[in-house]
């Protein structure tokens, strides 16, 4: 999947109980839109979304799961049940809302769902169902790391594709992580994202670690950013790297899945 971005420190969602149940998005006010043009995609370069200071979307080569991962804030392995073009057909997209927003008020999710419900007719619920999972532990004489417990500062520049990582940040390209003063809840976060599995962190370890290791990932893009090396192709899979050089390992397991379940969705008509 194409598109870069950056996990730094924020909530981590936290599911509990392993009975299947239903969970209803609350009904927040929805912004109504002036215009909303979505047209099919007529180049196949890396995807882009942004919202702008008074609600203006702008989206391009958006898959309608890509979206929805971004307004749900979900993972790929989340998002179920829909039909296949969700995640194969492309889409521009602009809207601007008839009432425009202040800056402060701006929920980018939000403007977004609003979008998907009005193009897309899109409907959906959460469901937690028991399902495969990885279990992050430590090896038997790792992990050779040490722990930073002073907490990161409250505002920090965030980081850039090359510049130095503030403290409390995660980046990650193909076949690399480097971390600054994380809790192994945010790896185990980013390791979910790249297997597409959850991450349970079982580890028990607590403060806050610098993290860095290499691995050879299933499958390189040959059009990376100026900047980003291209993997080593005789570095260890990334099981091994994490064991090697974080000295963390991860374990197949069961355990609560929380899934994006699409109950409705339409293609749009251009426009």
């Amino acid at each position: 999947m194409e598109g870069r971005f950056i996990l730094t420190i924020g909530k981590i969602l936290i599911i509990a109980g392993s009975v299947a149940r239903s969970i209803s998005f609350a009904q927040a006010a929805h912004p109504a839109f002036e215009v909303a043009s979505v047209r099919p995609s007529k180049t196949n370069e890396n995807w882009f979304w942004n919202v702008t200071p008074g609600g203006r979307i702008v989206c391009r080569n958006c898959t309608l799961q890509r979206m929805m991962i971004l307004a749900y804030r979900v993972q790929e392995y989340q998002v179920v049940a829909g039909p296949a073009w969700i995640s194969k057909d492309q889409f521009d997209i602009e809207a601007k809302p008839d009432t425009p927003s202040t800056p402060s008020d701006v929920d980018p999710r939000q403007i977004l769902r609003s979008l998907l419900e009005e193009r897309f007719h899109v409907r959906v619920r959460m469901e937690t169902r028991n399902g495969p999972a990885y279990a992050l532990v430590v090896i038997k004489n790792g992990p050779p790391l040490s722990a930073d417990q002073s907490p990161p500062a409250e505002t920090q520049p965030p980081p850039d594709r090359n510049g130095a990582m503030p403290r409390g940040a995660l980046r990650m390209t193909a076949g690399s992580a480097l971390g600054r003063a994380i809790p192994i809840s945010l790896l185990a976060r980013f390791l979910g994202q790249t297997l597409g599995r959850p991450v349970i962190d079982k580890t028990g370890l607590t403060g806050r670690y610098d993290i860095e290791f290499h691995w050879t990932p299933e499958s390189v893009s040959v059009d990376s950013p100026p900047g980003v090396s291209v993997p080593d192709a005789d570095a260890p899979s990334l099981f091994t790297a994490l064991q090697e050089q974080v000295g963390l390992k991860l374990e197949s397991t069961t355990g609560p899945v929380q899934q994006l379940v699409i109950e409705k969705v339409e293609r749009p008509s251009e426009n």
